[in-house]
């Protein structure tokens, strides 16, 4: 399975852009683990509109406790592979 990395994530979450995570009539992933990291450190370069993913499978455990998510998370039509 294809995945998004870090870099896509940070320029979405810099730009308040959706990112579609569909490629090819397939969903991509993104690590839960990847997530966190990029909601805990990119903070301060974050959109107002935040992070806004799309058609993405979101594989592990996203674990977000903590602390507060400064910014909207927004999941449509994503799959989780474990509940957050």
């Amino acid at each position: 399975m294809d995945e998004i990395d870090e870099t896509e994530l940070v320029t979405g979450l810099q730009g308040g852009t959706v990112i579609n995570g569909e490629r090819n009539g397939a969903k991509r992933a993104v690590p839960g683990t990847l997530l966190r990291k990029c909601c805990h450190e990119s903070t301060a370069q974050a959109d107002p509109r935040g992070l806004r993913l799309n058609n993405t499978v979101i594989i592990g455990y996203l674990d977000l406790a903590g602390f507060t998510v400064p910014f909207p998370l927004h999941f449509d039509a994503c799959e989780f592979e474990m509940p957050p």
